[in-house]
Formats: structure tokens, sequence, C-alpha cells
């Protein structure tokens, strides 16, 4: 028995191929983000570091002090734009990169994740789109408050899905991790929370309008526009806030008959309905009916879904109601919108004219909307599930519809999946090869051919082939998809690997700089005790150097004092020899008469008054002692 892949198996190997996409693009996405604190907003931050690179995104950051400046995550496309932001010199205007600071990449994590940052991505996405003053459309009515909010648009959500993973089959890996990754920082409008407002523009409380019954004429004129209400996004100008009684379309007055009537404003102080509703739009009016209030018979609001919900972008509208009538337990109700949206053929006789178009009525198989089958899956798996239902109940009542119930669930099951699906027997017999699938002459030979024509046998052969071909290009793409996994999975070990390499240089590293660290303080204590000890010697040498300075000066003054003395005593005995060799001179010519001086040197210059006294007064004698001699 051939074995065939898990179709569950992509979408596994999506998933963890963009969870290691997002993992390893987030320090990159991180180099590509400048954080900006400025006094001007955002609209001129925009215009400015837009000659840097291409602007992707521009987060917001909250501010607690009250000062005008601002700051903002300028997310680029490109690392070089931050560079070049961080050149570019603006006025009262500071940028830092957020990969070269841990709290500012918490920071813009803790921005982006937050829900108020996904709508000013977005917001900023549309901005950058196009020209700054150029007219856009108004916002859809289908857009607003279409985040399922309950089990009500649990449907809704399905077919999204569903449709989501059909479209993903088809594109490969490459694309797909795009796209994963495009919508991690632009995500779509569908998925942007929005807030939930259930009161009208124009002051109008949408929780108390009843589905089945539009607006009357009268009330018709305050009806205000979507891009007047605080609660409804909008992407181009305003509208008129109000029309005039007299612009009102002649349909939208004809639905006065179905008793549709606006409520007057509530006070401001009115507690907020939190009941369910549903937006509807007639040309540029847009209005809110209340799910609560659903009449039991629903031929009012299929006429109502027709008017007002006749396009390929109101589908969801269509199946809301059906699953609000299914919650309610009116399962027939259900089956009915459900018919009227996929048909068209079971319009009540009793509606009113205008609800008609001159082609048909205007649901989703009409030629005015041009819906195939392919795009309303989940409406026909809905009805079956309702048929199957109603089957159940019918079989536990002991009625007699069950079979026809049965008949019509696996008629909407067919036209989802097909009818010439082969039987469980056929696909599990062990006569059926892999080969004889591609060639209708290897078929089995008690094939009956008189049960069927060779028509129904080559249509069945070619759906059985494009079953083939389709697990194929399934097993295909699974391959390829597990072989970019393993490829990725590689790389990213090698990247450990490199990784873990560069840790342990870098601690080798750390280690070899500890080392020299410790050296280098062990030497800078014994430089320091040195240091003390040569501050140490110096005093002592200087203390020692003073008092010898002190002992030279006492030993010069000494000096001084004896040479001052010697020099004395050299004067006194040369004039004491001068005056002995005068005299000799005078004793030798025979000169007998000694004078007074003459005689003090003879007593050796020393002597006092006294002595000079003594020598004059016996000066005779000694001069005739000399005579003598």
């Amino acid at each position: 028995m051939p074995s065939f892949p898990n179709p569950l198996l992509p979408i596994l190997v999506f998933v963890i191929l963009a969870f290691y996409r997002r993992r390893a693009s987030t320090m990159d996405r991180a180099n590509k983000v400048a954080y900006i604190e400025t006094d001007k907003s955002i609209k001129e931050i925009r215009d400015i570091y837009r000659l840097c690179g291409n602007i992707r995104a521009i987060h917001p950051v909250p501010s607690c002090n009250r000062t005008k400046r601002s700051s903002f995550f300028v997310e680029f496309s490109e690392t070089n734009s931050v560079n070049y932001a961080r050149a570019l010199q603006v006025v009262n205007t500071k940028v830092h990169a957020v990969s070269e600071s841990p709290q500012l990449f918490a920071d813009f994590e803790a921005a982006v994740s937050s829900p108020s940052s996904s709508n000013n991505v977005k917001q900023d996405a549309i901005d950058d789109s196009g020209p700054p003053n150029a007219p856009r459309a108004p916002a859809r009515s289908s857009d607003t408050n279409t985040t399922p909010q309950g089990p009500n648009a649990v449907a809704a959500s399905r077919a999204d899905t569903h449709s989501f993973y059909a479209s993903s089959s088809t594109l490969g890996v490459r694309q797909l991790a795009e796209r994963e990754n495009g919508s991690l920082h632009n995500p779509p409008a569908s998925l942007l929370p929005r807030p939930r407002c259930t009161t009208r523009p124009g002051g109008i409380d949408a929780s108390h309008i009843p589905f089945s019954e539009p607006p009357s004429a009268g009330s018709a004129g305050n009806v205000s526009s979507p891009t007047a209400s605080p609660c409804l996004p909008t992407l181009g100008d305003p509208v008129p806030t109000h029309v005039a009684p007299s612009l009102i379309p002649s349909p939208l007055s004809g639905l006065q008959g179905l008793g549709l009537t606006c409520l007057p404003t509530p006070p401001p102080s009115a507690t907020v309905s939190a009941s369910p509703s549903l937006m509807l739009s007639n040309l540029e009016t847009q209005y809110s009916c209340d799910l609560e209030i659903l009449t039991e018979n629903p031929d009012n609001v299929i006429g109502n879904l027709i008017r007002n919900a006749a396009t390929s972008q109101d589908r969801d509208k269509w199946v809301i109601v059906a699953v609000r009538y299914r919650n309610k337990g009116n399962t027939g109700a259900a089956i009915s919108v459900l018919e009227e949206m996929v048909k068209g053929d079971s319009i009540s006789e009793d509606l009113p004219r205008y609800f008609l178009t001159p082609i048909d009525a205007p649901v989703m198989t009409s030629p005015s909307v041009g819906l195939e089958d392919c795009d309303l899956k989940p409406a026909f798996l809905m009805l079956a599930s309702c048929y199957n239902e109603l089957s159940k109940c019918s079989r536990l009542n002991g009625g007699t519809e069950s079979n026809t119930h049965q008949r019509m669930a696996a008629e909407n099951l067919q036209r989802v999946y097909g009818k010439n699906v082969p039987s469980l027997e056929h696909r599990l017999s062990p006569d059926l090869r892999r080969g004889s699938l591609t060639d209708s002459s290897n078929l089995s030979l008690h094939y009956n051919s008189a049960r069927s024509s060779p028509t129904e046998d080559h249509s069945h052969l070619q759906k059985l082939q494009r079953e083939v071909q389709s697990l194929r290009d399934r097993q295909t793409h699974s391959s390829a998809c597990l072989s970019q996994l393993r490829s990725t999975k590689r790389k990213l070990e090698d990247d450990l690997d490199a990784e873990r390499h560069c840790r342990r240089k870098v601690e080798r590293d750390l280690q070899h700089s500890s080392q020299e660290l410790s050296s280098a303080r062990r030497a800078e204590r014994s430089a320091a005790e040195q240091y003390r000890r040569e501050v140490e010697t110096r005093r002592r040498a200087e203390e020692r150097a003073i008092e010898l300075r002190d002992e030279v000066i006492e030993a010069n003054k000494k000096l001084e004092m004896l040479a001052r003395e010697s020099t004395e005593k050299e004067w006194k005995t040369k004039d004491c020899l001068g005056k002995l060799g005068v005299l000799f001179l005078k004793a030798a010519k025979g000169e007998a008469v000694l004078e007074t001086e003459d005689l003090a040197v003879l007593a050796g210059g020393s002597s006092s008054g006294s002595d000079h006294r003594r020598l004059s007064s016996g000066g005779r004698g000694t001069q005739a002692s000399v005579v003598g001699f």
C-alpha cells in the first residue's frame, strides 16, 4: 500500500522554519533600527530621515515626562541607513543605534510587541506607500470590528485559516518564510486589533438597533459617515458628517417598511452595551445592527443582507448571521441564510420588490458578484454541518426527513471535496499500484466496463491522476521544505560552533588578561614598596646633608677667624722685623740715641703704656748700655 505524507507536515515545517528564521533575524532587525529623541512630529521625522533609506515602520515610545520631546524607534530596510541617520545632524535631535544598547533593544521589543505599536506600524506602512496628499478611498464598513469576538465568528475565522493554508501550499518555502517575516513587521489589516465600539458614529447606540429593521427616512438624515467616528479607522479624506434627508436614496427609504429605527443619542454617562453587532453600509452611509434581536423568520434579514451586503468582501457577514441563528437554536433559519448566499433561488415571495435588481438577487453566486464554489467552501461546510444536525434531530424525534438531510449534507460536502472520490476499499486495494495511476493501459483486468461508460472511466482516471500529481507535488514540496530545514539547521549548528569557538577564545583571552592583571598588581605593589624605601632613604640623606652643611659652616667660620688672626700676626711680625732692621742700621752707624718707639720694638711690640713709661725712664741707662756695647 503506498504511503502518502501527512498533510500537516508542510504546516509543521513551515511553522518551525518561521520560528528559526524569526529567531535568527532578531539581531539583524535590531541593526536596522534607530532610536531618535527629538521635539519634532512623526511626520517631520519621516520626511527628514526618508533621505537615509526606506523606512519600514516608526514606533512611538510613550514618555512619562511632561517635556515636549518625543522618542521614536525608526526601523529602516537596510543597516547602512542607521549610520546615515546618525551622521545626519538635525537640530534638537539625538540618534542612537539600538544594536549598541541592550536597554534600547529591550525597549524596542516591548514597543513592537504592544498592541498600539501594531497599529502604528500599519499606519506608517500605508503612509509611506503613496504621496503625502494623495486622496484615498474611504474605509469599508466590513473592515470595522471584524476581529472574532466570541464563538459567533468561529466559522469565519476557520474559513480564513483554511484559505491561508490553502494558498500556502502552492508557494515555496522561501516565499512563505518571507511572508511570515513580513507579517511580523507589517501585519495585515484583518489581524490588527481594532477598538470595540458599539456606539454609532453619529451618537446612536448601535447595540439597540434590530438587525431586521433598517433605518427609517426620518432618522436617516442623522446617520453619520464611517469617517466621523473615532472608533472607525479611515485611510482617506473625511466625507460630510451628516446627510440631508432629501439626499437619501430611495432604496434606503424603502427599508422603512421593515421598521428599522434609530434611537436617540444616549447620555455620556450611559453604560455602553456589549451585545454583538454587525456593520452594514448603504452608499455613503453606515449603520450597525444588533445581532441579539433577530426575528425567527429570516426573510427580512435576508433581504437586508441582499441589499447592503452583496459584495464578495461581505461574505463574512452572511456567515456571521447564520452562525448567530445556529447558536440561538434556529438551524433552519441559518440554512435559509446560507442557501440564499450560495444559491440565490430561495427568496420569499413576500419580500418587497426593491430587494431585487434587474439581473437577479445580488448574492454571492450571481453574475454581479461572480464567486465560484471554491470561494464559498466555508459556507458549504457549514451547510453540511447544519444538515447533519437536522438529520440527527430528525432521527431522534422519529422523523422521516433524516435521509433527505443526509443527502443534502453529502451534496454540500461534494461541492467542497468533489464527487469523483474513490471509495475506501478501492484506495486500499493491494492491486492498485502507483504506476497504474499514470497509464490507462495498466488498469487492473477485473475492472467491470459494463458498470460505467468509457467517458466516466476516463474522467475517473484523470481525477486519480490529478490526485496523485497533487500528492507528488505535496511530497516534493515537503521534501524541499525538509531539505531547506536541514540546511538551515546545519547553518545554525555551524553558527553555534563558531559562537562556541569565539566564546572559548574570549574566555582564554579573559584568563590571560586576568593573569596579566594579577602580575601588574604585584609589580605595582613591589614598586610602591620600593618607592617608600627610597623616600625614607632620601629623607635620611637630606637630614645628614643638613647636618654636614652646618658643620661645614662652623668650620669655615673658625678658619676665617684663624686666617684673620694669622694675618694680623704676620703684619705685626713684618712691622717688628722692619723696625729691628732700622734699629740695627742705626746701631751700625754708631747712633747711640734710641727713641721710645725703637725701644718698644725691641721689647717685642706688645708692651703697654706702663712699659713705655718704664722704658722711657730707663732710657738713658739703656742708651748707655747700648753705647757701651
